[in-house]
Protein backbone atom coordinates (compact mmCIF):
# COMPACT_ATOMS: atom_id res chain seq x y z
CA UNK A 1 0.00 0.00 0.00
CA UNK A 2 1.69 3.09 -0.85
CA UNK A 3 1.29 6.54 1.33
CA UNK A 4 1.63 10.33 1.38
CA UNK A 5 1.78 12.23 4.15
CA UNK A 6 3.67 15.13 3.15
CA UNK A 7 1.45 17.80 3.20
CA UNK A 8 -1.43 18.12 5.54
CA UNK A 9 -4.64 18.79 3.82
CA UNK A 10 -8.51 18.73 4.42
CA UNK A 11 -10.98 16.09 2.48
CA UNK A 12 -12.07 17.65 -0.33
CA UNK A 13 -15.74 17.95 -1.84
CA UNK A 14 -17.30 15.21 -0.11
CA UNK A 15 -20.07 14.51 -3.31
CA UNK A 16 -17.91 12.07 -4.49
CA UNK A 17 -18.60 10.22 -7.78
CA UNK A 18 -18.73 6.53 -6.40
CA UNK A 19 -21.25 7.71 -3.82
CA UNK A 20 -23.11 9.46 -6.36
CA UNK A 21 -23.69 6.74 -8.17
CA UNK A 22 -25.00 4.52 -5.03
CA UNK A 23 -28.70 3.92 -4.56
CA UNK A 24 -30.03 6.38 -2.39
CA UNK A 25 -30.73 3.96 0.57
CA UNK A 26 -26.76 3.39 0.54
CA UNK A 27 -25.95 6.48 0.51
CA UNK A 28 -27.39 7.79 3.40
CA UNK A 29 -25.75 5.12 5.56
CA UNK A 30 -22.81 6.80 4.68
CA UNK A 31 -24.06 10.19 5.21
CA UNK A 32 -23.23 11.22 8.49
CA UNK A 33 -20.17 9.74 10.37
CA UNK A 34 -21.18 9.52 14.16
CA UNK A 35 -23.46 6.34 14.83
CA UNK A 36 -25.15 6.81 18.41
CA UNK A 37 -25.55 3.43 18.83
CA UNK A 38 -21.77 2.51 18.88
CA UNK A 39 -20.28 0.98 21.76
CA UNK A 40 -17.23 2.77 23.09
CA UNK A 41 -13.68 1.08 21.52
CA UNK A 42 -12.25 -1.04 24.56
CA UNK A 43 -9.22 -1.78 22.29
CA UNK A 44 -8.86 -5.25 20.37
CA UNK A 45 -10.93 -6.64 17.83
CA UNK A 46 -13.80 -6.40 19.88
CA UNK A 47 -13.87 -2.56 18.56
CA UNK A 48 -15.23 -3.96 15.81
CA UNK A 49 -18.91 -3.50 15.78
CA UNK A 50 -21.21 -5.13 13.41
CA UNK A 51 -24.64 -3.64 12.58
CA UNK A 52 -27.50 -4.18 10.28
CA UNK A 53 -30.07 -1.58 8.90
CA UNK A 54 -33.11 -1.91 6.73
CA UNK A 55 -34.66 0.76 4.58
CA UNK A 56 -38.35 0.27 4.36
CA UNK A 57 -38.29 3.18 1.65
CA UNK A 58 -37.03 1.68 -1.27
CA UNK A 59 -38.29 -0.33 -4.33
CA UNK A 60 -39.74 -3.53 -3.24
CA UNK A 61 -39.01 -3.14 0.50
CA UNK A 62 -42.03 -4.01 1.16
CA UNK A 63 -43.05 -6.27 -1.34
CA UNK A 64 -43.66 -9.94 -2.32
CA UNK A 65 -40.70 -10.08 -4.35
CA UNK A 66 -36.88 -10.25 -4.17
CA UNK A 67 -35.50 -6.60 -4.01
CA UNK A 68 -32.23 -4.69 -3.49
CA UNK A 69 -30.97 -1.96 -1.77
CA UNK A 70 -33.25 -2.56 1.31
CA UNK A 71 -31.08 -4.79 3.83
CA UNK A 72 -27.36 -3.21 4.75
CA UNK A 73 -24.84 -5.03 6.94
CA UNK A 74 -22.20 -2.37 8.55
CA UNK A 75 -19.12 -3.29 9.84
CA UNK A 76 -16.91 -0.67 11.89
CA UNK A 77 -12.97 -0.66 11.96
CA UNK A 78 -12.37 1.85 14.67
CA UNK A 79 -8.46 2.92 14.88
CA UNK A 80 -8.21 1.44 18.29
CA UNK A 81 -7.66 -1.77 17.02
CA UNK A 82 -4.36 -0.94 15.10
CA UNK A 83 -3.81 2.07 16.47
CA UNK A 84 -0.77 4.41 13.85
CA UNK A 85 -0.59 1.24 11.93
CA UNK A 86 -2.18 -0.76 8.79
CA UNK A 87 -4.29 -3.67 9.35
CA UNK A 88 -6.46 -6.31 7.32
CA UNK A 89 -9.59 -7.20 8.20
CA UNK A 90 -11.20 -10.22 7.49
CA UNK A 91 -14.68 -11.49 7.17
CA UNK A 92 -16.38 -14.41 6.11
CA UNK A 93 -20.22 -14.76 6.25
CA UNK A 94 -23.18 -17.23 5.09
CA UNK A 95 -26.45 -15.22 4.30
CA UNK A 96 -29.79 -17.08 4.96
CA UNK A 97 -31.38 -18.46 1.54
CA UNK A 98 -34.74 -17.84 1.65
CA UNK A 99 -34.31 -14.52 3.84
CA UNK A 100 -31.50 -12.88 2.26
CA UNK A 101 -28.45 -13.37 0.66
CA UNK A 102 -25.48 -11.39 -0.98
CA UNK A 103 -25.86 -9.19 -3.70
CA UNK A 104 -23.25 -10.58 -6.16
CA UNK A 105 -22.43 -8.25 -9.08
CA UNK A 106 -19.79 -10.77 -9.48
CA UNK A 107 -17.51 -13.41 -7.92
CA UNK A 108 -15.05 -10.69 -7.08
CA UNK A 109 -17.17 -8.02 -5.87
CA UNK A 110 -20.42 -7.49 -3.40
CA UNK A 111 -22.76 -4.30 -3.83
CA UNK A 112 -21.54 -1.45 -1.03
CA UNK A 113 -19.43 0.86 -0.52
CA UNK A 114 -16.42 1.46 2.10
CA UNK A 115 -15.78 4.51 3.55
CA UNK A 116 -13.08 6.35 5.05
CA UNK A 117 -13.30 8.86 7.95
CA UNK A 118 -10.14 10.73 9.09
CA UNK A 119 -7.47 13.37 8.19
CA UNK A 120 -4.68 14.52 6.51
CA UNK A 121 -3.38 16.14 9.36
CA UNK A 122 -2.53 14.46 12.29
CA UNK A 123 -4.06 16.84 14.58
CA UNK A 124 -6.93 17.38 12.02
CA UNK A 125 -10.97 16.82 12.54
CA UNK A 126 -12.50 13.64 11.70
CA UNK A 127 -14.63 13.83 8.61
CA UNK A 128 -15.88 11.73 5.88
CA UNK A 129 -12.56 11.54 3.67
CA UNK A 130 -12.88 9.25 0.63
CA UNK A 131 -15.03 6.46 0.02
CA UNK A 132 -14.64 2.94 -2.72
CA UNK A 133 -16.88 0.42 -3.95
CA UNK A 134 -16.22 -2.98 -2.37
CA UNK A 135 -15.08 -4.84 -5.44
CA UNK A 136 -11.50 -6.33 -5.49
CA UNK A 137 -8.61 -3.92 -5.83
CA UNK A 138 -11.48 -1.35 -4.92
CA UNK A 139 -9.14 1.66 -3.04
CA UNK A 140 -9.71 4.85 -1.29
CA UNK A 141 -6.94 6.74 -2.68
CA UNK A 142 -5.04 9.99 -0.87
CA UNK A 143 -6.91 13.08 -1.61
CA UNK A 144 -4.54 15.28 -4.25
CA UNK A 145 -2.08 12.60 -4.08
CA UNK A 146 0.29 13.12 -7.04
CA UNK A 147 1.29 9.45 -6.99
CA UNK A 148 -1.69 6.99 -6.48
CA UNK A 149 -1.34 6.86 -2.80
CA UNK A 150 -4.01 5.09 -0.85
CA UNK A 151 -5.01 4.21 2.55
CA UNK A 152 -7.52 1.73 2.08
CA UNK A 153 -8.70 -1.56 -0.51
CA UNK A 154 -10.48 -4.46 -0.86
CA UNK A 155 -7.61 -7.34 -1.23
CA UNK A 156 -9.43 -10.07 -1.24
CA UNK A 157 -13.61 -10.56 -2.14
CA UNK A 158 -15.13 -14.26 -3.05
CA UNK A 159 -18.94 -13.03 -3.56
CA UNK A 160 -21.99 -15.67 -4.21
CA UNK A 161 -25.36 -15.02 -3.21
CA UNK A 162 -24.55 -18.22 0.12
CA UNK A 163 -21.21 -16.65 0.95
CA UNK A 164 -19.02 -13.92 1.06
CA UNK A 165 -15.48 -13.22 2.01
CA UNK A 166 -13.95 -10.12 1.83
CA UNK A 167 -10.43 -8.85 2.90
CA UNK A 168 -10.14 -5.04 3.22
CA UNK A 169 -7.13 -3.29 4.70
CA UNK A 170 -7.03 -0.14 6.01
CA UNK A 171 -3.73 2.16 6.67
CA UNK A 172 -3.94 4.13 9.93
CA UNK A 173 -0.55 5.78 10.14
CA UNK A 174 0.26 9.24 10.48
CA UNK A 175 -3.66 9.53 11.54
CA UNK A 176 -5.57 11.45 13.96
CA UNK A 177 -6.84 9.91 16.70
CA UNK A 178 -10.54 8.64 16.41
CA UNK A 179 -10.47 7.68 12.79
CA UNK A 180 -12.28 4.79 11.41
CA UNK A 181 -13.15 3.21 8.36
CA UNK A 182 -16.98 2.00 7.77
CA UNK A 183 -18.36 -0.80 5.27
CA UNK A 184 -21.55 -1.10 4.42
CA UNK A 185 -22.36 -4.06 2.68
CA UNK A 186 -25.70 -4.49 0.89
CA UNK A 187 -27.93 -7.65 0.32
CA UNK A 188 -31.13 -9.20 -1.75
CA UNK A 189 -33.99 -9.74 0.18
CA UNK A 190 -36.52 -12.41 -0.22
CA UNK A 191 -40.33 -11.20 -0.50
CA UNK A 192 -39.89 -9.01 2.61
CA UNK A 193 -43.32 -8.37 2.84
CA UNK A 194 -45.11 -5.54 4.03
CA UNK A 195 -45.34 -6.76 8.35
CA UNK A 196 -42.54 -6.73 10.74
CA UNK A 197 -39.50 -8.99 10.64
CA UNK A 198 -35.94 -9.23 11.58
CA UNK A 199 -32.81 -10.38 9.94
CA UNK A 200 -29.95 -11.57 11.46
CA UNK A 201 -25.75 -11.71 10.48
CA UNK A 202 -23.72 -14.21 12.17
CA UNK A 203 -20.28 -13.57 10.74
CA UNK A 204 -16.75 -14.51 11.55
CA UNK A 205 -14.07 -11.79 12.00
CA UNK A 206 -10.28 -11.87 11.94
CA UNK A 207 -7.65 -8.91 11.98
CA UNK A 208 -3.90 -8.99 11.52
CA UNK A 209 -3.70 -7.83 14.45
CA UNK A 210 -5.55 -10.51 16.58
CA UNK A 211 -5.93 -14.22 14.63
CA UNK A 212 -8.35 -15.08 17.29
CA UNK A 213 -12.08 -15.35 15.75
CA UNK A 214 -14.81 -12.42 16.70
CA UNK A 215 -18.03 -14.04 15.95
CA UNK A 216 -20.73 -11.11 16.60
CA UNK A 217 -24.53 -11.32 15.95
CA UNK A 218 -25.76 -8.34 14.08
CA UNK A 219 -29.46 -7.85 13.85
CA UNK A 220 -32.12 -5.55 11.34
CA UNK A 221 -35.41 -5.25 12.28
CA UNK A 222 -38.02 -4.49 9.23
CA UNK A 223 -40.94 -2.33 10.37
CA UNK A 224 -44.06 -2.84 9.10
CA UNK A 225 -45.19 -1.35 6.03
CA UNK A 226 -47.88 1.10 7.80
CA UNK A 227 -44.76 1.96 10.99
CA UNK A 228 -44.35 5.96 10.31
CA UNK A 229 -40.59 6.08 7.95
CA UNK A 230 -39.57 9.25 5.89
CA UNK A 231 -36.29 9.41 3.94
CA UNK A 232 -35.43 13.13 3.93
CA UNK A 233 -32.79 14.00 0.73
CA UNK A 234 -31.12 17.21 0.32
CA UNK A 235 -29.56 18.83 -3.41
CA UNK A 236 -27.55 21.78 -3.79
CA UNK A 237 -29.04 24.96 -5.37
CA UNK A 238 -27.59 27.59 -6.84
CA UNK A 239 -28.61 30.67 -5.07
CA UNK A 240 -29.79 33.80 -6.85
CA UNK A 241 -27.37 35.68 -8.54
CA UNK A 242 -26.46 38.51 -7.10
CA UNK A 243 -26.34 36.45 -3.48
CA UNK A 244 -23.07 37.40 -1.24
CA UNK A 245 -20.25 34.96 -2.13
CA UNK A 246 -20.89 33.39 1.47
CA UNK A 247 -24.48 32.81 0.41
CA UNK A 248 -25.61 28.89 -0.11
CA UNK A 249 -28.86 27.04 -0.96
CA UNK A 250 -30.39 23.54 -0.78
CA UNK A 251 -33.52 21.29 -1.42
CA UNK A 252 -34.59 19.54 1.28
CA UNK A 253 -37.14 16.48 -0.12
CA UNK A 254 -39.34 14.71 2.57
CA UNK A 255 -40.99 11.45 1.59
CA UNK A 256 -43.39 9.65 3.09
CA UNK A 257 -42.08 5.99 3.21
CA UNK A 258 -45.61 4.49 5.13
CA UNK A 259 -48.42 3.62 3.87
CA UNK A 260 -49.86 5.53 6.92
CA UNK A 261 -49.99 9.15 6.04
CA UNK A 262 -47.94 11.63 7.23
CA UNK A 263 -49.57 14.28 9.96
CA UNK A 264 -48.58 16.78 12.64
CA UNK A 265 -45.19 16.74 11.54
CA UNK A 266 -42.59 19.33 12.26
CA UNK A 267 -39.37 20.18 9.98
CA UNK A 268 -36.29 21.61 11.03
CA UNK A 269 -32.95 22.67 9.99
CA UNK A 270 -30.20 23.18 12.42
CA UNK A 271 -26.30 23.82 11.67
CA UNK A 272 -24.20 20.78 13.37
CA UNK A 273 -20.78 22.55 12.21
CA UNK A 274 -19.10 25.31 10.87
CA UNK A 275 -20.35 29.70 11.07
CA UNK A 276 -23.14 29.04 8.91
CA UNK A 277 -26.39 30.49 10.22
CA UNK A 278 -29.68 29.94 8.07
CA UNK A 279 -31.63 32.91 7.01
CA UNK A 280 -34.84 31.15 5.86
CA UNK A 281 -36.66 27.49 5.27
CA UNK A 282 -39.56 27.32 3.49
CA UNK A 283 -42.02 24.72 2.66
CA UNK A 284 -44.68 24.48 0.15
CA UNK A 285 -46.57 21.84 1.56
CA UNK A 286 -50.12 23.55 -0.68
CA UNK A 287 -50.52 20.48 -2.68
CA UNK A 288 -50.94 18.52 0.72
CA UNK A 289 -53.85 20.80 2.34
CA UNK A 290 -51.48 23.67 3.73
CA UNK A 291 -49.66 26.28 2.75
CA UNK A 292 -46.15 27.71 1.97
CA UNK A 293 -44.55 27.47 5.51
CA UNK A 294 -41.85 29.73 6.14
CA UNK A 295 -39.44 30.91 8.95
CA UNK A 296 -36.47 33.44 8.32
CA UNK A 297 -33.89 34.10 10.34
CA UNK A 298 -30.58 34.32 10.70
CA UNK A 299 -30.51 31.58 12.93
CA UNK A 300 -28.72 28.59 13.64
CA UNK A 301 -31.51 26.55 13.76
CA UNK A 302 -35.18 27.01 11.92
CA UNK A 303 -38.33 25.13 12.28
CA UNK A 304 -41.76 25.20 10.82
CA UNK A 305 -45.04 23.15 11.80
CA UNK A 306 -46.58 21.29 9.18
CA UNK A 307 -50.20 22.35 10.21
CA UNK A 308 -53.05 20.84 8.32
CA UNK A 309 -50.72 19.39 6.02
CA UNK A 310 -51.30 15.78 5.36
CA UNK A 311 -48.71 13.75 3.17
CA UNK A 312 -50.28 10.12 1.71
CA UNK A 313 -48.27 7.47 1.18
CA UNK A 314 -44.94 7.63 -1.20
CA UNK A 315 -45.73 11.29 -1.51
CA UNK A 316 -42.96 13.86 -0.76
CA UNK A 317 -42.81 17.35 0.04
CA UNK A 318 -40.10 19.61 -0.90
CA UNK A 319 -38.78 22.43 1.19
CA UNK A 320 -35.87 24.89 0.10
CA UNK A 321 -33.20 26.35 2.76
CA UNK A 322 -30.86 29.55 1.84
CA UNK A 323 -27.59 30.16 4.04
CA UNK A 324 -25.46 33.14 4.94
CA UNK A 325 -21.71 32.63 6.36
CA UNK A 326 -20.69 29.46 4.45
CA UNK A 327 -17.56 29.55 5.50
CA UNK A 328 -15.15 26.53 5.61
CA UNK A 329 -16.74 23.08 6.52
CA UNK A 330 -20.06 23.32 7.27
CA UNK A 331 -22.80 20.69 7.65
CA UNK A 332 -26.79 21.42 7.95
CA UNK A 333 -29.14 18.47 9.39
CA UNK A 334 -32.38 18.83 7.85
CA UNK A 335 -35.31 16.53 9.64
CA UNK A 336 -38.92 16.16 10.21
CA UNK A 337 -40.36 15.00 13.82
CA UNK A 338 -43.50 12.75 13.16
CA UNK A 339 -46.53 12.88 15.42
CA UNK A 340 -45.25 9.96 17.21
CA UNK A 341 -41.92 11.64 18.32
CA UNK A 342 -39.77 10.01 15.48
CA UNK A 343 -37.07 11.61 13.88
CA UNK A 344 -35.91 11.35 10.13
CA UNK A 345 -33.00 13.32 9.01
CA UNK A 346 -30.16 13.75 6.64
CA UNK A 347 -26.74 15.66 6.77
CA UNK A 348 -26.15 18.16 4.30
CA UNK A 349 -22.64 19.63 3.69
CA UNK A 350 -21.68 22.85 2.31
CA UNK A 351 -17.33 23.21 1.79
CA UNK A 352 -16.23 27.00 1.08
CA UNK A 353 -12.29 27.56 1.07
CA UNK A 354 -11.38 31.00 1.86
CA UNK A 355 -7.91 32.88 1.09
CA UNK A 356 -6.08 35.46 1.09
CA UNK A 357 -3.63 36.75 -1.30
CA UNK A 358 -0.68 39.89 -0.85
CA UNK A 359 2.18 41.41 -3.34
CA UNK A 360 5.15 43.01 -2.16
CA UNK A 361 8.07 44.13 -4.12
CA UNK A 362 11.94 42.84 -1.62
CA UNK A 363 13.72 46.25 -2.99
CA UNK A 364 12.81 49.53 -1.98
CA UNK A 365 15.16 50.77 -4.51
CA UNK A 366 17.66 48.87 -7.54
CA UNK A 367 21.02 50.70 -8.70
CA UNK A 368 21.67 49.33 -12.41
CA UNK A 369 23.96 46.97 -12.65
CA UNK A 370 26.24 46.53 -15.77
CA UNK A 371 26.96 43.32 -17.95
CA UNK A 372 27.67 40.07 -16.67
CA UNK A 373 28.50 36.41 -17.34
CA UNK A 374 24.18 35.92 -17.07
CA UNK A 375 23.06 39.29 -18.27
CA UNK A 376 24.84 40.43 -21.46
CA UNK A 377 22.76 44.47 -20.85
CA UNK A 378 23.22 46.15 -18.27
CA UNK A 379 20.32 45.90 -15.95
CA UNK A 380 18.06 45.72 -12.33
CA UNK A 381 16.48 42.94 -10.98
CA UNK A 382 13.48 43.37 -9.27
CA UNK A 383 12.07 40.27 -6.53
CA UNK A 384 8.15 40.53 -6.41
CA UNK A 385 6.57 37.82 -3.79
CA UNK A 386 3.10 36.88 -4.53
CA UNK A 387 1.69 35.03 -1.06
CA UNK A 388 -1.71 33.05 -1.28
CA UNK A 389 -3.31 31.50 1.31
CA UNK A 390 -5.94 29.71 2.69
CA UNK A 391 -7.24 30.73 6.07
CA UNK A 392 -10.51 28.23 6.41
CA UNK A 393 -10.00 24.33 7.67
CA UNK A 394 -10.89 22.99 3.88
CA UNK A 395 -9.02 22.36 0.89
CA UNK A 396 -9.20 25.15 -1.73
CA UNK A 397 -7.24 25.97 -4.98
CA UNK A 398 -4.55 28.57 -5.74
CA UNK A 399 -5.50 31.57 -8.35
CA UNK A 400 -3.30 32.12 -11.57
CA UNK A 401 -2.16 35.63 -11.50
CA UNK A 402 -0.04 37.51 -14.10
CA UNK A 403 2.80 40.16 -13.36
CA UNK A 404 2.33 42.98 -15.58
CA UNK A 405 5.50 45.64 -16.16
CA UNK A 406 5.28 49.12 -17.13
CA UNK A 407 8.30 50.26 -17.41
CA UNK A 408 8.79 53.48 -18.62
CA UNK A 409 11.24 54.70 -21.64
CA UNK A 410 14.92 52.86 -21.16
CA UNK A 411 13.74 50.21 -19.66
CA UNK A 412 12.63 46.54 -20.83
CA UNK A 413 11.14 43.24 -19.39
CA UNK A 414 13.34 40.35 -19.97
CA UNK A 415 12.17 37.49 -18.28
CA UNK A 416 11.78 35.92 -14.81
CA UNK A 417 12.87 33.14 -12.88
CA UNK A 418 10.16 31.88 -10.34
CA UNK A 419 11.14 30.46 -6.74
CA UNK A 420 8.97 29.60 -3.90
CA UNK A 421 6.60 26.84 -2.62
CA UNK A 422 5.17 26.02 -5.80
CA UNK A 423 7.00 23.10 -6.48
CA UNK A 424 6.07 23.43 -10.59
CA UNK A 425 7.19 26.99 -11.02
CA UNK A 426 11.01 26.29 -12.01
CA UNK A 427 11.01 27.12 -15.67
CA UNK A 428 12.28 30.60 -16.62
CA UNK A 429 8.82 32.67 -17.53
CA UNK A 430 9.05 34.94 -20.63
CA UNK A 431 6.73 38.19 -21.22
CA UNK A 432 4.16 38.09 -23.86
CA UNK A 433 3.56 40.65 -26.97
CA UNK A 434 1.77 42.91 -23.83
CA UNK A 435 4.42 42.73 -21.49
CA UNK A 436 2.76 40.32 -19.12
CA UNK A 437 4.33 37.50 -17.75
CA UNK A 438 1.16 34.51 -16.87
CA UNK A 439 2.16 32.72 -14.28
CA UNK A 440 -0.31 29.23 -14.02
CA UNK A 441 -0.91 27.99 -10.60
CA UNK A 442 -4.20 26.33 -10.17
CA UNK A 443 -3.36 23.78 -7.72
CA UNK A 444 -4.71 22.38 -4.51
CA UNK A 445 -4.20 25.16 -1.48
CA UNK A 446 -4.51 22.58 1.59
CA UNK A 447 -6.36 23.81 4.49
CA UNK A 448 -4.58 26.87 6.84
CA UNK A 449 -1.62 26.95 5.05
CA UNK A 450 -0.20 29.12 2.07
CA UNK A 451 1.72 29.23 -1.36
CA UNK A 452 4.72 31.89 -1.74
CA UNK A 453 6.08 32.64 -5.49
CA UNK A 454 8.62 34.47 -5.64
CA UNK A 455 9.76 36.23 -9.52
CA UNK A 456 13.01 37.96 -9.84
CA UNK A 457 12.16 39.52 -12.72
CA UNK A 458 15.24 40.99 -14.95
CA UNK A 459 15.11 44.52 -16.96
CA UNK A 460 17.14 45.62 -19.20
CA UNK A 461 18.12 49.07 -19.20
CA UNK A 462 19.66 51.48 -21.89
CA UNK A 463 20.77 54.26 -19.85
CA UNK A 464 21.15 56.67 -23.15
CA UNK A 465 17.18 56.57 -24.22
CA UNK A 466 16.72 57.69 -20.33
CA UNK A 467 16.49 61.84 -19.94
CA UNK A 468 17.21 63.36 -16.75
CA UNK A 469 13.55 64.08 -16.31
CA UNK A 470 13.46 60.26 -16.81
CA UNK A 471 15.58 59.14 -13.59
CA UNK A 472 14.12 61.96 -11.62
CA UNK A 473 10.98 60.13 -12.13
CA UNK A 474 12.56 57.15 -11.49
CA UNK A 475 13.79 57.79 -8.19
CA UNK A 476 10.69 58.37 -6.78
CA UNK A 477 7.84 55.84 -6.58
CA UNK A 478 4.03 55.70 -6.43
CA UNK A 479 2.46 52.28 -7.08
CA UNK A 480 -0.70 54.05 -8.38
CA UNK A 481 0.91 56.51 -10.86
CA UNK A 482 2.82 54.23 -13.57
CA UNK A 483 4.90 57.70 -14.54
CA UNK A 484 6.86 57.30 -10.93
CA UNK A 485 9.44 54.53 -10.63
CA UNK A 486 9.35 51.07 -12.27
CA UNK A 487 5.58 50.08 -11.84
CA UNK A 488 4.21 46.90 -12.31
CA UNK A 489 1.00 44.92 -11.10
CA UNK A 490 0.14 41.46 -9.80
CA UNK A 491 -3.36 40.92 -11.60
CA UNK A 492 -5.61 37.73 -9.86
CA UNK A 493 -7.41 35.94 -11.99
CA UNK A 494 -10.35 35.16 -8.81
CA UNK A 495 -11.44 31.97 -8.41
CA UNK A 496 -13.90 29.94 -5.50
CA UNK A 497 -11.01 30.52 -2.69
CA UNK A 498 -9.51 33.91 -3.80
CA UNK A 499 -10.92 36.76 -4.97
CA UNK A 500 -9.85 38.95 -8.27
CA UNK A 501 -7.87 41.81 -7.12
CA UNK A 502 -4.84 44.08 -8.87
CA UNK A 503 -2.05 45.10 -6.24
CA UNK A 504 0.54 47.78 -7.38
CA UNK A 505 3.91 47.29 -7.04
CA UNK A 506 6.60 49.76 -7.29
CA UNK A 507 10.55 50.14 -6.96
CA UNK A 508 12.72 53.36 -7.51
CA UNK A 509 15.67 52.78 -10.03
CA UNK A 510 18.83 54.60 -9.83
CA UNK A 511 22.09 55.04 -12.10
CA UNK A 512 24.73 53.00 -11.88
CA UNK A 513 27.64 54.95 -9.75
CA UNK A 514 30.28 56.11 -12.45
Amino acid sequence: MRRARSVPSSPPRRVLGAVLALPLALVALVAVPADAQMAAPSGGNDDISVTGSYSPGGTGCQGADEAAHCLFWGVRIPDTVAPGREMTLTLEADSQPGQWTWNCPSAQGVTGIATLYTSDDPEGPIRRYGSSGLGLLSRIYNQYSRHGDYSASADGVSCSPEHLSLAYTVDFSGRPSGSYLDLSIGTLVNAPGDQARDYTLKPTLTTTEDATPHNPTATAAKGPASATHATVTTSKQDPPGDAAKDAGRYTATIHNDSTTALSGFTIAAARTEGPATITRLSCDLTAFGGGVVTAEGPATRQEISGGGAVIPADQEATCQVDLSGVIGYNTISTSVTAQDGKIFSSLYEDERARGEVSATVAQNGVTVQGPDATHPAPHVIVDYTVALSNTTDVVGWTPSFTLTARPPTGLRLEYAEPSGTAWWLRSTLLPDANGSIAVGMSSPLYSNSGHTVTLSVVYSVDSGAITPDGWKALGTCDPNDPSKGLSATIDVKGNDTIDTVSLPLCTIVTQARK
